[in-house]
């Protein structure tokens, strides 16, 4: 009896076993912990998910490659611009000079000008048509807060607009004057035809009115006096100069802000192209 009963349980641990193994779940209760049992079905789960998607695009392989109708969409081509544009080719053809501040063309357009990686950043500002702020300038300068373009209504780049950092200065303006003056000397080396105007504070002759004979107290008209600073800030005094060459005209001024900041400013113009367009409205007429 006791023989019969062990050679039945032991049939049953051997169904058990072979159950278990066909279901692949035996070795998995012992010697698999419950985290990499999750970890295994969400991959068995991907894998599902990958294999059913590799059998849709299957599909889609199949059907393309069938006899079944095709619609077919046409797009039309996008219009090509020009390198340059025209004004600015026919320029170079001439090989007029178009070489211009801080690594830009004289003459080019908006997009010509965006063609160099400038960015363009549209401001408003008064009697100048089609102006922009400009970043990212080929060949930009230390010391140079905004570089302004204007392109006008012919959308030619014919002025440059660069204005300078502000200082924190002393009262006869030392620190802009030194900048001015360095300013000059590179102007004046590349454009020439040099020409300084200042304009210093008025003198009253005759501040007393009751007292006619009593001469004014003297005050110091010159560059760079004490008081200079304050002068250029009221407009008492103003400073700049101009230089000209190549057809191209160039003005620097020293400059005050209301906080008593001053900074420079240098204004370029291409003179050749604004008598061209003087020529053509004279023509016009």
């Amino acid at each position: 009896m006791h023989k019969i009963l062990t050679l039945a349980l032991m049939t049953n641990f051997i169904g058990s076993f072979a159950q278990a193994t066909d279901n692949g779940s035996f070795y998995d209760d012992i010697l698999i912990s419950g985290e990499l049992k999750e970890q295994i079905a969400q991959e068995q789960q991907q894998k599902a998910y990958h294999d059913q998607i590799r059998q849709v695009q299957d599909q889609a392989v199949d059907l393309l490659e069938s006899n079944a109708p095709q619609i077919k969409i046409d797009i039309p081509d996008l219009p090509t611009r020009p390198q340059n544009s025209p004004t600015l080719q026919k320029r170079a053809e001439a090989k007029d000079l178009s070489a211009a501040p801080f690594g830009l063309n004289w003459g080019a357009s908006i997009l010509d000008t965006q063609d160099l990686g400038v960015s363009l950043t549209s401001i408003e500002e008064k009697d100048y048509v089609n102006s922009f702020s400009a970043q990212n300038l080929p060949k930009p300068l230390k010391g140079f807060r905004s570089i302004d373009l204007t392109f006008g209504i012919e959308n030619e780049l014919w002025r440059i607009i660069a204005y300078g950092d502000f200082l924190d200065d002393t009262k006869d303006a030392s620190v802009v004057l030194r900048q001015y003056r360095r300013f000059y000397k590179l102007l004046e080396r590349k454009y020439g035809n040099a020409q300084q105007f200042f304009t210093p504070q008025p003198i009253s002759e005759n501040p007393d009115n009751n007292n006619p004979n009593q001469n004014a107290p003297k005050i110091d008209t010159s560059i760079g006096n004490p008081d200079f600073l304050a002068q250029l800030q009221s407009g008492e005094a103003e400073l700049y100069a101009t230089f000209e060459g190549n057809d191209v005209g160039a003005a620097l001024s020293v400059n005050v802000d209301g906080s008593g900041r001053s900074y420079i400013i240098i204004d370029y113009k291409n003179l050749k192209i604004l008598r061209e367009r003087e020529e053509q409205a004279l023509d016009a007429l």
